[in-house]
Order: C-alpha cells, then sequence, then structure tokens
C-alpha cells in the first residue's frame, strides 16, 4: 500500500492485484487531470490537518548574555472527506459466451466505461459542487463533494481548507476568440504571469499544471507565433504536451464523454465551459458572448493532492444469483486537501468565442 500521494501510475504498481492496476491505467488514460493528481490512501473517510497561513512565528535580536524569545507558528485545523463512487459493469452471460464475440465483451465494456469514470473524475475534482450533489442509486442526494472551482468562490469555508481569495482572477475579457495580436498575447500571458507568480511565491512552482478549456488550447498556436512564449517538450511516457516556463498546459478534456465533443452550439460535456464575463457557467451562450476559465493547480504533498479511502478497487463477482449477469465493480473515494492556500488558483473573464 502506497503511503503517497503519489499520482495514479505509481500507485498502480503497489498493487498485487492484476485488474486493479489495469483500472487504474485506463483511469490515467482517459482523465488529464487523473495523470497529475496525488493520491493518498489513507484507509479511512476523514482527515484532519493544518494549514499554516499567516500566523508564523519570527526571531528577534538579543543581546550578549540573553537568550531568545520563544515564538510558536498557529496552524489552522482543517478537515477533508473522501466521498464514495463507483460502478457496477453488467454483461448479460449470453452475451459474454458468444462464440461468434470478436473481444471479450466484459473486458471491453470495462475498457470503454472507464472512458466515462475518467471524465467523471475531472469533472469533479473541477466542478464538484455540494450544491448540485447528484443522486445516488437509492434515490438520495449523493455526498456533496467540494471541486476546486468551489473553494476558490468559497475561500474561506467553515471547517475545509482554507484558500487566498486572490487567487481567483479577472482576467479583464482578454479576447482569445480571434488569431491574437502581439499585445493581445502578451497581455495574456501577463495574466498568466500574474496567476503563477502568486502561486510560486509560496509555493515553489514544482509541480504547476493549467488546465484549459478546448478553445484556449487551439489558440496556443496563435498566441506562441505573436507572443513566443511556449514550448512543447514529452515526458517520461513520450506524451508530448506544451508549456509555458516550468508550468504544464493540458486540456480539461470532458466532464461527460459525447460523440461531438466539440459541439459549437453547447460547451455542456466539457469540463470547463463556457462562462459569462463574471465567470458563471452557461454551456448555451451565443458565439460573441463566450467566455472561459483556466485553472493552475500545484499537484504535491505540500500544495493539493487526494485523499481515498482505500484507493481505486475493482471487483470481479462474477455470474449474480440472476443466473444471467455478470457483474464487475469499480469504485473509490476521493476528497481534496490544500496545505497551503496558494495550491489553485483560477483565471476567469477569457473572451473564447
Amino acid at each position: 500500500m502506497a503511503t503517497g500521494p503519489v499520482n495514479i501510475l505509481d500507485l498502480a504498481k503497489t498493487s498485487d492485484v492484476r485488474l486493479d492496476r489495469n483500472v487504474m491505467n485506463l483511469l490515467s488514460l482517459n482523465s488529464s487531470i487523473m495523470q497529475d493528481l496525488k493520491i493518498q490512501v489513507i484507509g479511512t473517510r476523514d482527515m484532519k490537518y493544518t494549514q499554516f497561513v499567516d500566523q508564523y512565528g519570527q526571531p528577534d535580536f538579543s543581546n550578549i548574555g540573553e537568550g531568545f524569545k520563544s515564538v510558536k507558528s498557529v496552524p489552522e485545523q482543517v478537515e477533508a472527506t473522501a466521498y464514495p463512487f463507483g460502478m457496477n459493469i453488467d454483461v448479460d452471460r449470453r452475451n459474454a459466451n458468444d462464440k461468434a464475440q470478436v473481444s471479450d465483451p466484459r473486458s471491453t465494456q470495462l475498457k470503454a466505461n472507464m472512458v466515462g469514470y475518467g471524465a467523471f473524475v475531472s469533472n469533479m475534482v473541477i466542478n464538484g459542487d455540494p450544491a448540485n450533489p447528484g443522486t445516488a442509486p437509492s434515490g438520495a442526494a449523493a455526498p456533496p463533494f467540494k471541486g476546486v472551482r468551489w473553494y476558490l468562490d468559497n475561500p474561506t469555508s467553515d471547517g475545509g481548507a482554507k484558500l487566498d481569495g486572490s487567487l481567483k482572477i479577472d482576467a479583464g475579457g482578454v479576447d482569445l476568440s480571434t488569431s491574437p495580436t502581439t499585445t493581445v498575447a502578451r497581455s495574456f500571458m501577463r495574466i498568466l504571469d500574474n496567476a503563477i507568480y502568486r502561486m510560486w511565491r509560496s509555493v515553489g512552482g514544482k509541480g504547476l499544471v493549467a488546465y484549459l478549456p478546448s478553445e484556449i488550447m487551439a489558440a496556443l498556436p496563435d498566441i506562441m507565433r505573436a507572443g513566443g512564449a511556449f514550448d512543447t517538450t514529452k515526458d517520461q511516457f513520450g506524451r508530448t504536451f506544451t508549456t509555458y516556463g516550468n508550468v504544464k498546459l493540458v486540456d480539461a478534456g470532458l466532464g461527460n464523454p459525447t460523440r461531438n465533443p466539440l459541439d459549437p452550439n453547447t460547451s455542456a460535456a466539457r469540463v470547463i465551459g463556457w462562462e459569462n464575463a463574471s465567470g458563471v457557467r452557461n454551456d448555451a451562450l451565443t458565439a460573441g458572448n463566450r467566455f472561459s476559465s483556466i485553472y493552475i493547480i500545484q499537484h504535491g504533498a505540500d500544495a493539493m493532492y487526494a485523499i481515498s479511502q482505500e484507493g481505486t478497487k475493482t471487483q470481479d463477482l462474477g455470474l449474480l444469483n440472476d443466473g444471467v449477469t455478470y457483474r464487475t465493480q469499480v469504485s473509490d473515494s476521493l476528497g481534496l486537501v490544500f496545505r497551503t492556500p496558494w495550491a489553485v488558483s483560477r483565471v476567469y473573464d477569457i473572451k473564447v468565442g
């Protein structure tokens, strides 16, 4: 069992269950956020921890023959909860045993449903809101998971992590909806610099990832040509991505897989969709009135990471008592931990269409 926090691929290496390892690898492939999110398996649902925010002890001068004053940094105690989620993947016995199948239906269904699973996790980490909790199988409201957006909207939440409210930054309507001029490209980069610096000066900048809506990802080559500040690199798995300084820039991806992920009439399927200028999500905005946000996260033990009670678990429950249904169950639990108030930021009011 990993003591973490570690990323999902490192967590997979610690499991002696092949099915768990396969599912965690699929989860990484199907969620850009899960590729970088660090996870600590804690064996329970709730975790209390401390943040040091602004009450730090400092030294003072001393005369010869004297000692030194006693100091104490005063922590703020906060808490996080790992909320459970999962799914049952059912396949009819007759389909599973059909000799005409090119591939195993149960494996095919598991792989396909992990696309949806990864999208669900990405959307939850960014957009989880206790005011819109979803519905549990019983019909009751699901647990109130809180995502990055909610925490930045509620930076002094009661009992939860305390964040720096100034890290929700208004971009002033900078217009990336058409090919940007050099002035616009540099204005955009200055806004990014502002958000990154506010985080960097407090947390060191290591592990910073910016999650972008698809419109801004598509505009990066134009911005690069106009401003000349972006680069491309490869990670240890050979995947190519764009960087800005030491910040990795990635598409936040889909929260709900769909046949037309870049539907020109709605952004409802995306993790980061269209907003009005004040940052309120509206997936039905008309062309010329579409704005969006960028979320920057520092992943790591000293910044933001997730807790899980057991980690990702996959159980082959075999043939159920009905005699016709093979079931595979995939489950997990997650909650977000912010060890510093400067672990996340959001830049909103960016015109994208």
